[in-house]
């Protein structure tokens, strides 16, 4: 005999199929020390450019002056009146430009690194290695033509110590944030990052 006060679903009218699975939530990824001063170091080097840039056209602009003032003694014609003005004029927007783009080229790249990208990391280390495959040419031209390198850099009103001071000094700082950004604590936040985002399972 039924109960008569019984007014719920009976076995039948019960909902069947298939309940979602809750899957636990994607652990929270902590940024080591490596990466923070990777980063930071990244936007150090992005930055620095753009601060010394007007210096440095003064340079820029000394050199222009001194390789045209050349050309009508080897081609023996003289140049139009204010063709040099033209010439940097023209130069220094360009240049400009180009360190803006590198500026945030590399402030790409730095966001890259905090947010862990495995991808970005091997962009880096392939751009820093041919970075430093060119200044170490450059420095064995250097000590192989110690006399051209010291009239060019002579013409240009700059002095080839100072110059390869900075030089070393940024190779350094850029071998330094590479070598960061592959120590273990940096390798585990790059792989948990990757779990991270293409959903973490346990």
């Amino acid at each position: 005999m039924s109960d008569s006060r019984y007014s719920g679903p009976w076995p039948s009218q019960l909902p069947t199929g298939s309940f979602p699975v809750m899957t636990p939530p994607p652990p929270r990824v902590e940024r080591p020390a490596t990466v923070k001063v990777a980063f930071w170091g990244i936007v150090v080097l992005a930055v620095l450019p753009l601060i010394a840039l007007p210096f440095q056209m003064q340079y820029v602009s000394n050199g222009v002056y001194a390789g045209l003032a050349q050309m009508p003694v080897q081609s023996r014609r003289n140049l139009p009146a204010g063709f040099a003005e033209q010439i940097i004029s023209i130069m220094i927007p360009a240049v400009w430009i180009i360190v803006l783009i590198v500026a945030a080229v590399t402030i790409l790249i730095g966001l890259g690194i905090w947010t862990g990208r495995n991808w970005v990391r091997i962009v880096l280390t392939v751009l820093a290695g041919i970075m430093t495959a060119t200044t170490l040419i450059g420095y064995v031209f250097l000590l192989a033509a110690p006399t051209y390198a010291s009239a060019q850099y002579a013409r240009m009103g700059e002095s080839p110590v100072g110059s390869s001071i900075l030089s070393i000094l940024q190779l350094a700082a850029w071998v330094t944030i590479i070598v960061l950004i592959w120590l273990p604590a940096s390798n585990y936040f790059f792989a948990m990052s990757r779990a991270a985002r293409s959903g973490y399972r346990r």
